[in-house]
C-alpha cells in the first residue's frame, strides 16, 4: 500500500539501472568484434487516484540517451569483409492515462 498524497492518490517510482560490460561478438575476440560496456537507466511513475478507477504512468526507457550497439554481425575481414552493427533503442517516453468503470 502507497502512502497517501495530499492532493489524493498514491504515486510509485521505480528507477532500474543495467550493466553490461564490453563483450566480443564472435568466438574469435579482435578489434573488430568488441561492444563497448553500456549502463542504461530506465524511470516509471504511476499515479493513481484514491477511487482506483483513474492511473497515469510516464516511462522513460534509456533516461540519458547513450548511444550503443546491441549487436554486431560480420567481422569486416575474411570470410565476409563487412560488418552490421544494431544499434540499441534511444532515449523513448512513454504517457499512458486509463480510466476504469
Amino acid at each position: 500500500m502507497q502512502p497517501e498524497l495530499p492532493f489524493g492518490g498514491a504515486l510509485t517510482a521505480r528507477l532500474e539501472y543495467a550493466y553490461r560490460s564490453e563483450m566480443h561478438a564472435y568466438a574469435i575476440n579482435s578489434d573488430l568484434t568488441q561492444l563497448d560496456d553500456v549502463s542504461l537507466m530506465n524511470l516509471r511513475l504511476a499515479w493513481q487516484s484514491s477511487d482506483e478507477n483513474w492511473r497515469a504512468v510516464l516511462a522513460v526507457t534509456n533516461l540519458t540517451d547513450e548511444f550503443h550497439y546491441e549487436s554486431q554481425v560480420g567481422t569486416g575481414g575474411v570470410p565476409d569483409f563487412s560488418v552490421v552493427r544494431r544499434p540499441g533503442w534511444p532515449r523513448q517516453t512513454v504517457f499512458t492515462l486509463r480510466r476504469s468503470f
